[in-house]
């Protein structure tokens, strides 16, 4: 940047008027990868070895499969069985990270500790950016009928500051040859591998003659922004040390990727100066007051949790629902009857422990499989480390043939969950 920078007024289609500083921005096309040329910390895969050497597995899920990657010993797909036996359990490993090649990759890694930034790294396109991967193979995996081949499947550990570690997505390449996308901010310490974003520049703006802090148009993007879910995984055995650290680079991440400031002046005589909620905040009490529903799923499949209400899921085509099906609906009774036979899902009596609360939503569609109707539990859980911080997620698990978990989660449901009684109902929340 340059010292100098430019003053603009900006008034809104709601005329609300800001006066904003916008910053000169350098046009000498520098790159941070070139000043880390002299890189000569730990090899990608002296990195990666912590996640080699434990025993803990990791999981993602899809409207039928499974799937297991316990990263330094194999990659597993799978379908649960049906409980009364009529669906049989299905598995395959994909393929398992021999000692063989550990010690290849290890060997590598050390001949190529000095190499040039400037050789070519591969890159994979994940959430929309193009991000450098660092491949592992896992091979002999469960013989595949269609080419009488063992099945094999290429790992892409990409950087990503918020994960310890997570399996992002699966993909069959090919017949029975598979890629899949591992998220891990271990490998965020090499250079090499920290995604190549265009700089990012402060645009600090004053609002004036009592307009509000964020405009109006802009708090409503936001409210629509979060419908816009990312898919989850779970993370099974964690680490407490490591879940520390995460959370504090999770908290340092945020900070870095503000970018835009807006500062308010003064309070004017005569003007109100109580703000009103977030998006995320109106949009969670419009949730709570049974206005407005939240929506998940990338897939073919979406799905959807209105409060108080139903859990459904849908397909649609040009923006029409062509196909529903009803996971669950809301009944009082129906949900204090299953908290008094699962008493593990009361709420506990230390508020300062609260953090999830969780709703039965039974009576659902028939369920074909199974012969009676879907139900589905949704967990409300306060997330407090999440980036950003005013988000809100939600993902979906089927446990079971036509018994689903799905799971909201935000910072803005923190007061919310506190106000829950001992059967987790929340009457007549205060939105703080």
């Amino acid at each position: 940047l340059t010292e100098e920078a430019e003053h603009v007024m900006i008034t809104t289609v709601a005329q609300e008027k800001y006066k904003c500083v916008i910053p000169k921005v350098s046009k000498d096309g520098s790159s941070k990868f070139a000043e880390d040329a002299t890189y000569v910390g730990p090899t990608e895969y002296e990195l990666l070895e912590p996640l080699f050497s434990k025993d803990g597995c990791f999981y993602q899920s899809e409207m039928y499969w499974f799937y297991e990657l316990c990263p330094g010993k194999y990659l597993r797909q799978y379908h649960n069985a049906n409980k009364d036996g009529g669906e049989k359990f299905q598995e395959y490993y994909l393929g398992y990270y021999t000692e063989e090649q550990m010690l290849k990759d290890k060997e590598e890694g050390e001949k190529n500790k000095m190499h040039d930034l400037e050789s070519p790294i591969k890159r994979e396109k994940v959430r929309g950016l193009e991000m450098p991967f660092y491949p592992v193979l896992l091979s002999g995996g469960t013989p595949c009928e269609l080419i009488n081949e063992a099945r094999q499947v290429r790992l892409l550990y990409v950087c990503d500051m918020e994960h310890l570690a997570g399996l992002l997505e699966v993909k069959e390449i090919s017949t029975c040859y598979y890629e899949a996308v591992v998220l891990t901010k271990l490998l965020c310490k090499h250079p090499h591998y920290m995604p190549q974003a265009e700089p990012v520049n402060r645009i600090e703006c004053l609002a004036l003659d009592g307009a509000p802090t964020k405009p109006t148009a802009l708090q409503a993007d936001e409210a629509q922004e979060i419908d816009k879910n990312l898919e989850h995984f779970q993370m099974v055995e964690d680490d407490r040390h490591w879940r520390e650290e995460m959370e504090a680079e999770s908290r340092k991440e945020e900070r870095r990727r503000q970018k835009i400031v807006l500062k308010s002046n003064e309070p004017k005589k005569g003007v109100t100066t109580q703000g009103a909620l977030s998006a995320t905040q109106s949009t969670i009490k419009a949730f709570f007051n049974g206005e407005q529903c939240i929506q998940g799923g990338t897939g073919w499949w979406k799905h959807e949790v209105c409060y108080g209400k139903r859990a459904i899921q849908y397909h649609e085509e040009g923006n029409k629902r062509t196909a529903t099906i009803v996971l669950g609906t809301w009944n009082e009774e129906d949900h204090l009857d299953w908290i008094r036979q699962n008493p593990n899902k009361k709420v506990s009596k230390d508020k300062r422990a609260n953090r999830i609360v969780s709703h039965f939503y039974g009576n659902g569609d028939l369920c074909d499989e199974t012969g009676v109707q879907r139900k589905t539990e949704v967990k409300l859980k306060c997330k407090e480390f999440v980036s950003p911080s005013s988000s809100v997620s939600i993902f979906l698990l089927e446990p079971h043939i036509c018994e689903y978990l799905i799971v909201i989660e935000s910072s803005v449901l923190c007061p919310i969950v506190n106000q829950a009684d001992a059967n987790g109902l929340i009457h007549d929340p205060e939105f703080l």
